[in-house]
């Protein structure tokens, strides 16, 4: 069984711009409003809310806050498929 967090949906976005081993990670804005810094491994992302494409597979994202608050999520992201998250 495959534990996943969010949803997917089932396509991509052409303006997404993804490339065949890619799927786009969608992360929402907080509800609180406050602006995440996206990591994986040392590469950054961007800040919430944010689309990108990764390539195929499962990625630890590291979410860091404006106050040195940090979260840890895991997405599990498929070819041509988007999976949208909620941010912290």
């Amino acid at each position: 069984v495959e534990l996943s967090f969010g949803t997917v949906i089932a396509s991509v976005d052409p303006s997404d711009r993804a490339s065949a081993n890619q799927g786009v990670l969608v992360v929402e804005a907080s509800p609180s409003g406050t602006r995440w810094r996206v990591r994986v491994g040392p590469r950054t992302l961007g800040t919430t809310p944010l689309r990108i494409p990764l390539v195929a597979g499962r990625h630890d994202l590291l979410f860091e806050g404006p106050d040195g608050a940090s979260r840890f999520r895991s997405a599990n992201v498929r070819a041509g498929q988007t999976r949208v998250i909620p941010a912290p």
